[in-house]
């Protein structure tokens, strides 16, 4: 009850704002800060749909844990910025419309809040993975990354490893219902065609192998108690 209170009062106090801004208040950005913020944005733009074409064509995204998030968040805050500060002359007959409903969007947001169950969990579980990605970064170097993540309000913690490659990077695997407490140690070893991540324990798994994407990894668990290797190995051929 408290969060639907909260999300009703926000709501009603940045559209009723944003709308008495726009009606009486005449201050505005110049018009070279107003061009710099719309010509930032539509870069921004541009950033980004490549960003979602090459993850959607290739698995890869740009590198680093913030660097897409970074684009993402210029994109919203140069949009919502635009309708009630810039200059309304640098701005076309479409573009002040399209920055007009940019900057009413956290209105439309808050009343997909208020939907019972899915417009809350949706809502906050988007929110927590733009601005926390990752809850601990477990080994990072040049050519992998690996990390336990969180999967929104309700998700439970997985393990993800990300191949580096230049400038890009995407997910060789990502495996549900992982906890780094669980296990003792953690090591990686490099041989001249393979990448052997390690990960020891004294806790009771199934063993399981699959084959990862088209690089030939493997995911196996082996019990330290059973007097086996016991680790979780992903190899690279």
């Amino acid at each position: 009850m408290i969060y639907y209170i909260i999300i009703i009062i926000v709501t009603f106090i940045y559209g009723y704002s944003l709308f008495q801004w726009n009606k009486r208040i005449d201050w505005r950005f110049n018009s070279q800060i107003s061009k710099w913020i719309k010509t930032s944005h539509y870069i921004l733009i541009g950033i980004v749909l490549i960003d979602l074409i090459l993850i959607t064509i290739t698995g890869f995204h740009y590198r680093g844990i913030w660097t897409s998030r970074i684009f993402i968040i210029g994109f919203i805050i140069t949009g919502l910025i635009i309708y009630p500060f810039a200059n309304k002359k640098v701005l076309k007959r479409l573009e002040r419309i399209y920055f007009t409903i940019l900057g009413y969007l956290p209105v439309g947001l808050g009343l997909f809040a208020m939907i019972p169950f899915l417009g809350a969990i949706a809502t906050l579980s988007f929110g927590l993975l733009l601005i926390k990605p990752v809850d601990k970064v477990i080994y990072n170097d040049n050519n992998v990354r690996i990390q336990q993540c969180g999967r929104g309000v309700l998700g439970s913690p997985r393990l993800m490893i990300v191949e580096k490659k230049f400038l890009t990077e995407r997910v060789q695997h990502d495996m549900n219902g992982f906890f780094m407490d669980t296990y003792d140690s953690l090591s990686i070893e490099y041989d001249k065609d393979s990448i052997r991540i390690i990960l020891t324990t004294e806790e009771f798994h199934v063993y399981d192998n699959d084959t990862i994407y088209e690089n030939d990894l493997y995911f196996s668990i082996e019990n330290k108690k059973q007097h086996t290797a016991n680790k979780r190995c992903y190899e690279k051929r």
